[in-house]
């Protein structure tokens, strides 16, 4: 009968001619076959040919697949898992082992702020735009405690690790903003973090969306005060003439001098 550790196909001389290979062992006697020898199991390492159980496991922060021939297995432990004893186990969702080698739960840390760990297999993935993520988060849900809705006046693009205050010369009047609005013609906002826009100063003009700063209206024009174009440059009516100093909107009360042409 062919013994334990070795393998003894037709024509064998000798009982130990045929030794089960690295990576195998040879539980059981009367083995015909190099494919009847047993594949060392995942987390083992069968390091030499002839044995008859596996030669041990494996060291802490190294995988040891199936077949393995050394306490190093296939190399150290994937990023995002942790090996114990060779066995691989997914880091919790909501952390990260930061890089290959981890040997146990504790090496695996929370998700960096700006970042979500979901799912091990796709890594990590940016915070969603409007949302900003304080750290360790597992989802990008709402429901996730480190998901946190950006505030007014503030803007979150994507991969936000805190909200950022919404620029001057922009408005953020809603919740969850990926980018402000810029501030609306007519209107200006000179402030960080602006949730409402202010109106034009009398006699000034803000003409441009993203008006920051407002300014007096060139010669030819006046700042108008009505409707839907107060804050804004017209020009000046026919027959009169506009020259906007600070304190005035520079439209004059009277008509053109005899002589001229307005």
């Amino acid at each position: 009968m062919c013994p334990q550790g070795y393998y003894c196909p037709a024509g064998t001389s000798q009982s130990a001619q045929y030794p089960c290979p690295a990576g195998r062992f040879g539980g059981a006697t009367g083995l015909s076959s190099a494919a009847g020898c047993t594949e060392c199991p995942e987390h083992s390492h069968c390091n030499r040919p002839g044995l008859v159980a596996p030669s041990g496991t494996c060291l802490d922060g190294y995988y040891c697949g199936p077949g393995s021939t050394g306490a190093t297995g296939t190399g150290p432990c994937p990023t995002d898992y942790y090996c114990s004893a060779g066995a691989k186990t997914e880091c919790p969702a909501g952390t990260h082992s930061g890089g290959p080698g981890a040997a146990a739960a504790a090496e695996c840390v929370p998700c960096p702020p700006g970042l979500v760990c979901p799912d091990h297999s796709r890594g990590m993935v940016p915070c969603p735009a409007g949302r900003f993520c304080s750290g360790g988060a597992a989802s990008a849900a709402d429901s996730d405690p480190a998901v946190h809705d950006c505030p007014h006046g503030s803007y979150c693009p994507a991969g936000s690790a805190v909200a950022l205050l919404c620029p001057p010369g922009t408005v953020g009047t809603a919740v969850n903003l990926a980018v402000c609005a810029a501030c609306p013609t007519g209107k200006y906002c000179p402030d960080l973090g602006m949730t409402v826009a202010s109106d034009c100063p009398a006699n000034l003009a803000c003409s441009a969306p993203g008006t920051y700063a407002p300014e007096v209206c060139p010669p030819g024009q006046y700042a108008s005060a009505e409707g839907e174009t107060a804050g804004t440059c017209l020009a000046c009516p026919a027959g009169k003439f506009c020259w906007p100093e600070p304190g005035s909107d520079g439209r004059s009360t009277g008509s053109c001098d005899a002589r001229y042409v307005c």
